[in-house]
Parts: structure tokens; C-alpha cells; sequence
């Protein structure tokens, strides 16, 4: 996965952090995000190789 820091806008998240960390850190929120889904956690993908990555594992 690639990061772009531009692309990222939490500004206080970003401030003297390396491309590594942020890339764990964002990998980090997504975990967090679809781990806490009580009643489900809806995922939208732009791109296309990265959605049928996800349908591999979603119903």
C-alpha cells in the first residue's frame, strides 16, 4: 500500500511521523473501525482490485 501524505487530513495525526508509521497507523484505524462494527460496517471501494480483495472474504 502506498501512502500519500497529502491525501491524509488529519493534520495532527501527520505532524513528524514517517511514511511507515502513518501507513500503520492508518492500518491501525480501518482494524479499529471494522472490528467495533456492532451492527454491521459498510465498506466502500473505489478501486477495483481492492474491492474483490474484500468480496474474497465478505459475503
Amino acid at each position: 500500500m502506498e501512502v500519500v501524505k497529502g491525501n491524509y487530513y488529519d493534520r495532527n495525526g501527520r505532524v513528524g511521523i514517517t511514511d511507515d508509521q502513518l501507513h500503520d497507523y492508518i492500518i491501525n484505524i480501518y482494524k479499529t473501525i471494522m472490528y467495533r462494527g456492532i451492527k454491521g460496517t459498510y465498506i466502500y471501494c473505489y478501486d477495483e482490485n481492492l474491492r474483490e480483495y474484500f468480496q474474497s472474504f465478505i459475503d
